[in-house]
């Protein structure tokens, strides 16, 4: 286990989780070693959703705008801490996934959970396939426009808790598209 300073504005349970989850990194990189990371929290209550930032150049920095529920900073936080791990020119590709969901998996979050909030990216689908989440990821495969759709709308800054809900319904803890009459 190496040590790995984190600094930054972030609540005492993220600044934790970040300082262990570096620490347990099994990615060595000699060149560059992993040493320092700065993290920027902002909170949006408003928001339904977190999100983050990261990059490597000319520091490891993470910046989070920390949205909606617990579970969804703690996703953003791994996920963020994940690209520093693995790098950010790894951006979000198969090699990314297959570092992350472990990751997310060790801390208590559910496939349903983090595949859904990584669907709008081809590779973390495949990835979970590989990994034999094939119901869920195939359902997100069959429910991406939509996804999508709504995604860009969640990406505005005024965008709204009913904006990031238009076209689908929820049931029970499924977040369907509105119409769809499966379950």
């Amino acid at each position: 286990m190496k040590t790995v300073q984190v600094t930054g504005n972030a609540p005492g349970w993220a600044m934790r989780l970040i300082r262990q989850t570096m620490a347990d990194a099994d990615v060595d990189d000699d060149a560059a070693p992993l040493t320092h990371v700065t993290v920027q929290w902002i909170e949006r209550p408003r928001f339904l959703y977190s999100d983050g930032l990261s990059y490597n150049d000319p520091d490891d920095t993470i910046i989070i705008h920390a949205g909606g529920s617990h579970k969804d900073h703690v996703w953003v936080v791994l996920h963020e801490c994940a690209h520093v791990i693995v790098g950010t020119g790894h951006q979000h590709s198969k090699t990314f996934f297959r570092y992350a969901y472990p990751l997310y998996l060790k801390h208590g979050l559910t496939p349903a959970f983090f595949v859904w909030r990584d669907a709008y990216h081809l590779d973390a689908l495949a990835v979970a396939e590989e990994m034999g989440w094939t119901r869920i990821a195939g359902r997100l495969r069959n429910m991406r426009e939509q996804y999508k759709q709504n995604f860009r709308k969640y990406a505005v800054d005024t965008a709204t808790i009913e904006d990031y809900m238009h076209g689908f319904r929820l049931v029970g803890k499924l977040l369907l598209p509105e119409g769809d009459v499966s379950v």
